[in-house]
Order: C-alpha cells, then structure tokens, then sequence
C-alpha cells in the first residue's frame, strides 16, 4: 500500500468516526449568495463527500489533527480562476462572560498576494479552515515544510500567547482544542475572496481590511 492510500484510508476512517460522532455539527451561514454565485463553495469538513479531499490536506497529520476536524470547513474554488485571498469567521458565545466578552468572533484570513505562493487557491482547489489560526497556516503550506512553520509558531490560550513552538502539530491541536466550545455552538460564514485579478466579492468589512493592505483590490 502506498503512502497516499494510506493517508486517505486513514483519513476516511478518522473522518467517519467524527462525522458519527458530530451529529450536532457546526452551522454555515452563507451571508454572501454573490459568493456562492461566483463559483465559491464553502462545506464542512466532516462532509463525507470531502474525504479525499481532506486526505489530501491533511497528508501525514490526519491522526493529529483528527480532533479538530468537526470544526473545519473546506472553501473550494470552482472557478476559473485562482484566489489570492479567502476570509472566513467562527463566531461563538461566550459560556462564561464573566471572565470575557460575551461573543467570540475569530476572522481568518489566508493571503496569496506573492507570486508563486503555496497559499494560492486553484481552480479545483480547497482549503482548510479551522478557528485556530496557527493550524491553518499550518495546512496552507506544502508538507514538506510544515516542520519549519512549527518552529516559528505561537500558541494562544486565555492566559496570553505562548512564546515557545510546539512539540509537534498534535500538541498545538491539544493546546488549543479545550478552549473552544461544542461544534454546533459555532456559527460560520465565508466573509469575501479575491481572485487573481483581485477582484473581491463579499462583504464590505473584509473588502475594507484587504484594501488596505493591498490597494489594487477592486469590488
């Protein structure tokens, strides 16, 4: 059996374990129809119809990461076109606003604007999002350099941001795992995406936010 077999067979079996497991999973929104409308999908992870696609994401962290995958959802693009940047938000309350604001509203944003950045998302291509930053980075860069990004990581927890990098991926799912709530506590919405010819559709807060960092982004 070759590695990638493997890692699909893993992954489908991690995968149906969960999806039987999250029977109240997360839901999708879909505030933006323009979205949708211009050939953008967003699912959730634990789609079963998602398997391979995940295998293929996940590759050899498919155990590690395992856990964190009822609170993911795949973005594919079925455009003609690839995307520079794609913005996604968690939104969940806060059971104990005591000690916090009484809404958690986590804004993911992965950025493409470098040529040739792994990043990019091609026709046909998914992405992995989760309410954990640090991890989508992590996916969002070919395999063979996830060792390094670990190297560079930060991990956050309620106290403040950890300056030492995890052991490995499956210590910073752990790290951050216990702090989020149930799966179906959390709403999320694709908020906008911009494509190669940084066209942006979405809503006009991210539109803003990228705008600044990236003048030549157009509605």
């Amino acid at each position: 059996m070759n590695p990638l077999t493997r890692t699909l067979l893993l992954c489908m079996a991690v995968l149906t374990g969960l999806t039987a497991q999250t029977s109240n999973p997360m839901q999708i929104q879909n505030k933006y129809t323009a979205i949708s409308a211009a050939r953008v999908q967003i699912t959730l992870a634990t789609d079963l119809g998602n398997s391979t696609v995940l295998g293929n994401i996940l590759a050899g962290d498919s155990t590690a990461i395992g856990p964190l995958v009822p609170y993911g959802v795949l973005v594919t693009n079925q455009s003609a076109k690839n995307l520079r940047a794609i913005g996604v938000t968690f939104q969940w309350s806060n059971p104990n606003p005591v000690v916090g604001p009484p809404q958690f509203t986590t804004f993911q944003v992965l950025t493409a604007f470098q040529p040739n950045d792994p990043s990019r998302t091609p026709p046909g291509g998914s992405m992995l999002f989760t309410p954990v930053q640090s991890v989508n980075q992590y996916l969002a860069v070919p395999a063979s350099q996830r060792g390094a990004f670990l190297g560079r990581a930060q991990i956050s927890t309620s106290a403040g941001v950890i300056q030492q990098p995890p052991a490995n991926i499956a210590a910073l799912v752990a790290s951050t795992l216990s702090q989020l709530p149930a799966p179906q506590s959390i709403s999320v919405n694709i908020e906008g995406v911009v494509f190669d010819d940084w066209s942006f559709v979405g809503g006009n807060a991210l539109f803003t936010k990228l705008q600044e960092v990236q003048p030549l982004i157009h509605q």
